[in-house]
């Protein structure tokens, strides 16, 4: 049974000086140890039966061979732990008045955590100076500063600091600490004791420990050993020893208190060049050398050597501290006919060497003082040498800018190179800023300070010559342009997972991957090592959203796209690689806006006269359109009204006329919240709902949400779900046999898609993209959201069928007869009460004998009291609080709905991911299948990833100033006119030809050209693409085609 536990700051054994009396034995602790008790005893728990673990207790340190199997137990310890105390001493005089801060600092940064400059304002002022030397002490105290601490802050969930008899959370201690970071005038900011604080934050984030059980660290032993070199170590052995349990790589490292220091290191450097086959690890020796008198060879890092706390360390270079006489340039400057010359240390480059003893050869040459590991087919690696004026002969021939040539030399100096050791890839954009910025620093001779080590490097390598100049003309040249010297010295600690690909990539690989109920087969899990985050994509947040849409958007569509790899190599037996952008990543949120059909956008009225036939209700109107907003209740709460696709019901609930001759947006929205302010929100909650079956919800906050009934019903489902349905033994279903060369893993699956808005028509877009053959339903004699329609109806065939007559459900019937999968989203229960549900299209399936997957999607989720409500994407990031935290960003108390429908499309990824994880198991297993998705499940999963870091917010506010005016009353389509207007000039880099598609569209003008968003993934071999162009409603007939494959390709497939 899991039993508390508790961290201490270890002492020597001979500081034992005390004796606890246990069942008539003597045990010597622990100086601090008895003070513990003590306190323990003063709160009443001492003797109420609880079991501690204790290590000091509990392991006998003076047995090397326990101490080293206890220390592979770390890990196991504090995760498992019921909770974890750490313990920081006796208190002291200020103990009061720094824990009082710390709460104070917690609440306020909570509160105001997207108006720095508040928090500013108010804690940088002289009265609280003394708080501040306060919080100081607390963070002086010997327990921050030892390494062994540092994995047992970053495993367990339940935390609290005890110091003397006042104690804090951990959640508190971190909102005190990102105060802190933002008080940048004061002294607190600069003192070793916060940066030992912050690092721990910065840990538990890298290692993303905490969450689930059994989740895995992301970050390899040797870069966090780098990271962590600050910290304090009784044996220096423990300095990677006590980090271990936080690695990816522990395997690597075995704990033997035998070996000496130095063996420990060397045997650990020689395990990961050997397992990772890469040289990269040396790199950090000329950061961690040995120091005099030290037996460790030049190339092994020496983790004796302390360092402040650096996400990754700068000037860490193939070519070292001496000069850059091995630099390599990108192989875009490069003529094809010399490869060899190339700068390529890239993932799929193994390294060339071997090892005699302690000696480590590459390409036959010892490396003794670190010199470099690049050269070229004529220049190999040379031995250290004071060279005065070192010559690059690889850029002899080349023809590159300045521009070109400094960013490769910065490339080289900061490990830009996918490194299999890091799990997230360096900003290079901010890096090159810096480097550039130090340098001219140094030229300019300028009085602000410069590491010494980066002055040692300069001073050997200005005088290098590349193109026959100077580093230091070449410098001088780029100066002027480029480099504004009044910007703010280099911060490394700001670099912190702030790319798309590094946290699309954490949330990819630890968390989607990681996560159980998703149930992803090992297929998948091993062609995810073949996946890969495009690096030229945009390096920061650019949407302007506090929750990370951007970051989950490119990791959905990493799954999507192993997934569909995973099934491509099964059915044609194709290794390919599978790269994701996440810049397309993200206008996929916004993709329909896009459009553009006969040269002209989507919003052009000639275009939009086509699409504007589907609006049957007049919704576009503003009378009509904006009773789909937010408005105050009576009751001081907000409610989200939706008028669906037909505002007359809600107009009747309000007493309002279904048409009003009014066009002036302000005064609608008057109007209506005149109206609306009359009645509570719970009434309009029920009324609407219940009564009017019409769609609308209670603004909550995220933690509302979670603590009400729906959102407990749904606390544990994950992403989708896929459940074995009325299978009655059916027999295993192999792919459809078809003629490609597209090799598109969904090619030859049918699918019925019976679906109207965005969620449901995306998920069988984004099928049909893979390769499937859809039909959609549509009723002509309905409306439908006309201009998302011209984009989600690409690669269908589009027919009309009112099922509520006879002969369109026998013609659904007959289609429903011939497919693979059924797609639903209608109303919760509409479908059934047509006839057409789970059970009844499963025994069709059951009566054929070959199994069909249905696929539902709706907006609440399939469990809880409001399954049954319709629901819309605003009515779902009103609920579950995403509102609340978009009003929160814009600086305002009050819910602002998002400016796109990301739970919308991010839906559609989640679908078609689950559609395909249930075919795989259909054509391993047989049976039919019940595929379940919902707006709320992927909403719930939005806010599980956090929020955005406030200085990336900040950032963002300053990028979209025009996006700070809105309010609670500004719907999706007023936001939506502002990031049509200022997103190409906020990213003109999104913009490019080659993230777009042109086909021919069948949408009322013949041979019409339609260019829309391409997709997010590309593959080495396979080639996504549409079958055919967009159509209009009902362009064709209730049929499956025939031969639509063999028009794409000649190669047979079964």
């Amino acid at each position: 049974m899991p039993s508390p536990t508790l961290s201490i700051a270890m002492m020597l054994v001979s500081q034992k000086n005390h004796v606890l009396h246990i069942e008539e034995r003597q045990l010597p602790v622990l100086d601090t140890l008895q003070h513990f008790f003590h306190i323990l005893s003063s709160k009443g728990a001492l003797l109420d039966d609880t079991w501690w673990w204790i290590d000091s207790i509990c392991i006998n340190l003076d047995n090397k061979e326990e101490r080293g199997k206890q220390v592979q137990l770390m890990r196991q310890i504090y995760r498992n732990a019921h909770s974890v105390v750490f313990w920081l001493g006796k208190g002291s005089d200020d103990t009061d008045q720094a824990i009082d801060f710390i709460e104070l600092l917690n609440k306020t940064i909570r509160q105001q955590i997207y108006n720095p400059e508040e928090i500013r304002g108010i804690f940088q002022q002289a009265h609280y100076l003394a708080h501040w030397a306060a919080l100081t002490r607390f963070f002086q105290r010997r327990w921050w500063s030892r390494i062994w601490t540092l994995q047992e802050y970053a495993m367990p969930k339940n935390v609290s600091f005890w110091d003397g008899m006042r104690s804090v959370s951990r959640f508190a201690v971190e909102g005190a600490l990102m105060a802190g970071d933002q008080c940048t005038a004061l002294a607190f900011k600069g003192t070793s004791a916060f940066r030992q604080g912050f690092s721990r934050r910065r840990v538990r984030r890298l290692c993303d420990l905490g969450h689930e059980p059994g989740a895995k660290p992301s970050i390899s032993l040797i870069a966090l050993a780098a990271y962590s070199s600050c910290y304090d170590a009784t044996d220096d052995r423990d300095r990677l020893y006590g980090i271990r349990a936080l690695a990816t790589d522990s395997f690597l490292l075995d704990v033997n208190y035998a070996l000496s220091v130095e063996e420990v290191y060397l045997r650990f450097t020689k395990s990961f060049i050997e397992y990772y086959k890469s040289l990269d690890a040396i790199c950090f020796a000329s950061i961690y050398s040995p120091s005099a008198g030290s037996s460790l060879p030049s190339w092994v890092p020496d983790w004796r050597t302390t360092t402040d706390p650096l996400v990754f360390p700068l000037m860490v270079s193939q070519s070292a501290r001496t000069h850059i006489g091995n630099l390599r340039p990108p192989a875009t400057l490069v003529e094809p006919s010399d490869p060899s010359l190339c700068y390529a240390a890239s993932k799929n480059s193994e390294a060339v060497y071997d090892f005699e003893g302690s000696k480590l050869l590459a390409r036959g040459i010892v490396i003794d003082t670190i010199d470099g590991l690049g050269g070229s087919k004529n220049t190999g690696l040379v031995q250290s040498s004071a060279l005065d004026d070192p010559q690059n002969p690889a850029y002899a021939k080349l023809a590159c800018s300045p521009s070109d040539i400094l960013r490769s030399v910065c490339k080289s100096l900061v490990l830009d190179r996918k490194d299999r050791f890091m799990r997230f890839t360096m900003p290079t954009e901010e890096f090159l800023h810096d480097f550039l910025w130090l340098c001219a620093q140094l030229i300019t001779k300028s009085t602000t300070p410069v590491p010494e080590e980066f002055q040692e490097w300069f001073d050997y390598t200005k005088s290098l010559r590349i193109q026959g100049h100077s580093f230091e003309s070449i410098l001088r040249d780029h100066m002027e342009a480029d480099i504004n010297l009044s910007s703010s010295t280099p911060n490394q600690d700001e670099y912190i997972m702030d790319t798309f690909f590094d946290e699309a990539a954490r949330i990819f690989r630890s968390i989607l991957l990681a996560d159980p109920r998703l149930e992803i087969p090992d297929e998948v899990r091993n062609a995810a090592e073949r996946t890969s985050f495009d690096p030229s994509a945009l390096s920061k947040p650019f949407l302007p959203a506090p929750v990370k849409c951007t970051e989950s958007s490119a990791a959905l569509w990493a799954l999507l796209g192993t997934f569909g790899n995973a099934i491509a190599q099964r059915r044609y037996g194709i290794e390919q690689s599978c790269v994701v952008s996440s810049d397309v990543a993200s206008m996929f949120l916004f993709s329909f806006l896009l459009l553009r059909v006969g040269g002209k956008p989507v919003s052009d009225p000639a275009v939009a006269a086509r699409y504007s036939v589907y609006d049957l209700t007049k919704q576009m109107t503003p009378w009509r359109r904006l009773v789909t907003n937010v408005y105050p209740t009576r009751d001081g709460r907000w409610f989200h009204l939706h008028g669906g696709l037909d505002s007359d019901r809600s107009l009747r609930m309000l007493g309002l006329p279904p048409r009003a001759d009014v066009t002036d947006e302000m005064e609608v929205i008057r109007r209506l919240e005149e109206s609306v302010v009359k009645f509570d929100a719970e009434w309009l909650d029920v009324e609407s709902n219940e009564y009017w079956r019409q769609a609308g919800g209670i603004c909550l906050t995220p933690e509302e949400y979670r603590d009400s009934e729906q959102g407990r019903a749904l606390a544990n489902e994950g992403l989708y779900t896929v459940e074995e349905f009325l299978s009655d033994g059916l027999p295993p279903v192999p792919w459809p046999k078809v003629q490609t060369t597209t090799y598109r893993p969904l090619e030859g699956v049918k699918i019925v898609d019976l679906t109207r808005a965005i969620a449901g028509p995306t998920i069988a877009r984004l099928a049909a993209l893979f390769g499937a053959t859809v039909v959609r339903v549509s009723n002509m004699e309905l409306p439908d959201l006309g201009i998302v329609l011209f984009e989600s109806n690409l690669g269908k065939r589009d027919a009309h069928l009112n099922l509520k007559t006879e002969d369109g459900r026998r013609a659904l019937r007959e289609l429903i007869q011939d497919a693979d999968v059924v797609l639903d989203g209608y109303r919760p229960g509409a479908l059934e009460r047509l006839g057409f549900g789970p059970t009844y299209v499963h025994g069709i399936a059951t009566r054929r004998g070959k199994g069909i997957i249905y696929a539902r999607e709706n907006c609440y989720g399939w469990k809880g009291p409001w399954k049954h409500r319709s629901g819309w994407q605003q009515i779902s990031d009103a609920v579950t609080g995403i509102g609340w935290l978009f009003g929160r960003m814009w600086g305002r108390d009050e819910p602002v709905m998002p400016f796109l429908p990301n739970s919308d499309f991010q839906t559609g990824i989640v679908g078609c991911i689950a559609i395909m994880n249930a075919l795989d198991r259909r054509n391993k297993n047989g049976g039919n299948y019940l595929v379940s998705t919902s707006l709320n499940q992927l909403n719930s999963f939005l806010i599980s990833l956090g929020t955005q870091s406030p200085e990336v917010c900040q950032d963002l506010r300053e990028r979209w100033p025009d996006m700070m005016q809105f309010r609670y009353y500004d719907d999706l389509h007023r936001q939506m006119r502002v990031l049509a207007n200022c997103l190409p000039k906020v990213a003109p880099e999104l913009f490019q030809e080659k993230n777009f598609r042109t086909m021919k569209a069948d949408l009322g003008v013949p041979d019409e050209d339609m260019v829309f968003l391409g997709p997010a993934v590309t593959y080495g071999t396979t080639e996504l693409r549409y079958n055919s162009g967009s159509c209009m409603r009902g362009t064709h007939r209730p049929e499956w085609p025939v031969g639509e494959q063999s028009s794409l390709g000649s190669t047979h497939f079964s």
